[in-house]
């Protein structure tokens, strides 16, 4: 059909009247009725006007038509693109072997997230995806060994008690015989649930590592049980009204039993341990309270050691304990406001470590680290870690602890850093003697690199210091081996 020619509004009152537009304006603003006159100027327009509409609706019918048919094509052609591509999809031709290793990272990142009591994250999730998927899911029982039981926050209905054993049981009987990583936190209520009791002492001696937060009271619900997997465990024991007299011996007797994590001086009073088997101990409380120090005594075992020291503790005069296979030993201060709160040195000055490798020193200034304190250890040190605010520290005592561990061959540094003051670790004293002779490793991480006096001239811009670094690094040399720098 050929587009109809019509006239515009103003076009066809022009043609047919020969009034002014003026005139028409008012009438249709008003209710006066037209003259004669007017109404036979207006008759041809009425009826043209009409004719015209009518055309042009068909016209655009059948432009609609059209319209819906190219949008009707488009979605056909879509569909059928997008099933092309979905089924041609790489995902489709993943080995199940890779599947699988990718499934158990979607585990473990969840696992640090929420309870595996909650069925919308994997594994349960990785199951709803597809048939193929579902089968690889509940074939594959490692993806079921790392149970995380967060029982807290849920309100105490017979709903909820049955849906809770129900998911347990799934999630272990999913499991086979595989050997668990198990965490549970409960409360007091749900630990005491019959059924829920019932089946975690039935794993038991299938636990590999466990992580406990619960009343130190119902520490009870595992006497009895048998852990001949069991290799780590951790408590997080809450205060709870237990007699001394009533101690515990759950985890005496594990024989795989090597590394432990104490959260609290009440877990050492009632509970036994076979500390001389113990390889790795995570003193996550003050480590030099006289209970603790006891246990260190009968640690003969012990390589790697984790301690807190914590504000407000007084130091008893004690005999030092010989630490005398340890290697690692890992020291963060907690609950100190002032660098002078607490002196690490005193402390440290308690253990006597002659295999000790490897320190780190968190969260404490090394300031407070009294050189006069330490004894012949520190210079086995052969990898030294200090994680905390340099930009406070005097640069002579900073490189006075150094010196006392002349032996560090990797050095790793993150917190705020003065560029020239971490320069004078790498650069000769006036005798031509370095720091740290032996150094071949510098790793400096999460550092906010600065001044002492950015208006300075004679002090190098961060760009210019990152530069020199490099430039000592390569002129720094253990034999005929440069410095290796790591840098992010």
């Amino acid at each position: 059909m050929q587009p109809v020619k019509y006239l515009s509004d103003t076009e066809t009152l022009h043609s047919a009247m020969t009034h002014s537009l003026d005139r028409f304006q008012h009438l249709t603003e008003v209710n006066t009725p037209p003259n004669h006159c007017e109404r036979s100027e207006l008759r041809p327009v009425i009826s043209e006007s009409a004719s015209q509409l009518s055309d042009l609706n068909k016209i655009l019918a059948e432009a609609t038509q059209t319209v819906n048919s190219v949008k009707q094509r488009v979605d056909e052609i879509t569909f059928v693109l997008n099933s092309a591509k979905k089924i041609t999809h790489p995902l489709r031709s993943v080995p199940n072997e890779i599947l699988c290793l990718i499934f158990a990272q979607c585990v473990v990142y969840d696992a640090r997230e929420r309870s595996s009591l909650c069925n919308v994250q994997a594994p349960w999730s990785l199951s709803y995806v597809c048939s193929r998927w579902r089968r690889l899911v509940l074939s594959f029982p490692s993806l079921w060994t790392t149970p995380r039981f967060d029982l807290t926050g849920h309100e105490m209905t017979r709903r909820v008690q049955q849906q809770t054993v129900y998911l347990l049981t799934l999630y272990i009987e999913r499991s086979r015989a595989l050997p668990l990583d198990v965490a549970v936190r409960v409360m007091d209520d749900w630990i005491g649930h019959h059924a829920f009791r019932h089946i975690i002492q039935a794993t038991t001696p299938r636990w590999k590592s466990a992580v406990l937060d619960l009343p130190l009271s119902e520490i009870f619900l595992f006497k009895g049980c048998t852990f001949p997997l069991l290799e780590s465990v951790k408590i997080q024991g809450r205060y709870a009204d237990i007699a001394n007299e009533q101690d515990v011996d759950v985890f005496l007797s594990p024989p795989l039993l090597r590394s432990i994590a104490i959260t609290s001086s009440l877990t050492l009073e009632v509970i036994s341990m076979p500390w001389s088997q113990i390889v790795q101990y995570d003193c996550e409380y003050h480590a030099f309270s006289m209970e603790n120090l006891g246990v260190l005594r009968q640690m003969t075992s012990l390589r790697y050691l984790v301690a807190y020291i914590v504000a407000g503790f007084s130091l008893e005069v004690v005999e030092p304990v010989v630490l005398a296979s340890l290697t690692h030993l890992e020291l963060s201060v907690a609950g100190a406001t002032r660098p002078d709160d607490i002196n690490p040195s005193v402390y440290l000055a308690l253990l006597r470590m002659p295999l000790l490798s490897h320190f780190t020193l968190n969260y404490c200034e090394p300031d407070a680290l009294c050189p006069v304190s330490f004894h012949p250890d520190f210079p086995s040190v052969k990898c030294l870690g200090v994680h905390l605010d340099l930009t406070s520290i005097n640069p002579e005592n900073f490189l006075h602890f150094l010196s006392f561990m002349d032996g560090v061959e990797e050095l790793e540094l993150s917190g705020d850093i003065i560029s020239d003051k971490l320069l004078e670790v790498l650069t000769p004293s006036e005798d031509g003697m370095l720091v740290l002779p032996r150094l071949r490793v510098l790793d400096i991480h999460n550092a906010d690199y600065s001044l002492t006096n950015e208006n300075d001239p004679i002090l190098p811009s961060p760009l210019s210091f990152h530069n020199m670094l490099l430039s000592r690094s390569r002129a720094h040399k253990v034999g005929d081996r440069p410095l290796s720098l790591i840098l992010y």
